[in-house]
C-alpha cells in the first residue's frame, strides 16, 4: 500500500546523495589531479614546492602574529 511512497522518496534521496557526491567530486577533482601529477615528479620540482609551500605557510603564520599581538 505504502510502497510506491517509499519507494518515490527513496529513488528522491538517491538521487539527492549522487547530486551531493557529483558536486564534491567535482570540488575535489583539481586537488586529486594536482596530487597525481605531484607524485610523478622528480625529488627536485617536489623540495622547490615544498620549499615555496612552506615559505607560503611561514608567511602566512607571520600575518597572523601581526594582526593578533596588540603591542607597542
Amino acid at each position: 500500500m505504502l510502497d510506491p511512497i517509499v519507494n518515490f522518496f527513496t529513488w528522491i534521496f538517491q538521487w539527492i546523495g549522487r547530486g551531493i557526491g557529483f558536486v564534491i567530486g567535482v570540488i575535489l577533482w583539481p586537488f586529486m589531479w594536482a596530487g597525481r601529477w605531484y607524485t610523478q615528479r622528480g625529488w627536485i620540482l617536489k623540495a622547490v614546492l615544498g620549499l615555496a609551500l612552506l615559505v607560503l605557510i611561514g608567511l602566512y603564520g607571520y600575518f597572523i602574529w601581526n594582526t593578533q599581538v596588540w603591542s607597542n
